[in-house]
């Protein structure tokens, strides 16, 4: 039987969050933290609402919407009540010491089912750092790898309680100027 992941959505949600970590939108993420000083990825912001504001879900298209917004809800679900709290806490470990270290030339995303996983965790695991590859620049930076493997090689359920768009969260700062959205 063939593999269901990576979905086409879930390679459109891999694509747009390695777009805002490209060198150029990672910095406008840098740049917000220096401006206003909220930090994205602490800890007290909720993923599914961050991944709004920073474009990072499946893009609604005209010619499909209801099967769009059925994979954008999908998304906020995993990321607002489907994810074990410690992938949560690894995944914003990781981005902000993405945005705080500026070593880090960018990072990139990809998903895989992983069948010795029980749950959603990073690769290689939720304790260690993501991979990491040498820019190859000939200096000291770096790409971070980020890799979410899934339990199970099956779509996600229908959720009934998720918003879209996500709820705000009490401590967001307006985002002037506006985060540049993925091109795709």
């Amino acid at each position: 039987m063939a593999a269901l992941i990576p979905t086409p959505s879930d390679r459109s949600i891999c694509n747009r969050l390695s777009f805002r970590f490209l060198p150029a939108t990672l910095q406008e993420l840098r740049d917000h933290q220096a401006r206003t000083g909220e930090r994205l990825f602490d800890g007290t912001h909720h993923l599914h609402r961050v991944a709004h504001r920073i474009h990072a879900q499946p893009k609604i298209v005209a010619t499909s919407t209801e099967n769009s917004k059925r994979s954008r809800l999908r998304w906020w679900y995993l990321l607002h009540q489907r994810l074990p709290s410690n992938t949560t806490d690894a995944i914003n470990r990781v981005l902000q010491t993405a945005i705080d270290n500026t070593n880090v030339y960018k990072v990139t995303f990809d998903v895989t089912h992983t069948v010795p996983v029980t749950d959603f965790q990073l690769l290689p695991d939720n304790n260690s750092a993501p991979y990491v590859v040498t820019a190859g620049f000939g200096d000291a930076r770096v790409i971070y790898q980020v890799i979410l493997a899934c339990p199970d090689d099956d779509y996600l359920p229908d959720p009934q309680s998720e918003h879209d768009p996500p709820d705000p969260d009490t401590n967001e700062q307006p985002v002037v100027p506006p985060f540049t959205p993925p091109p795709f």
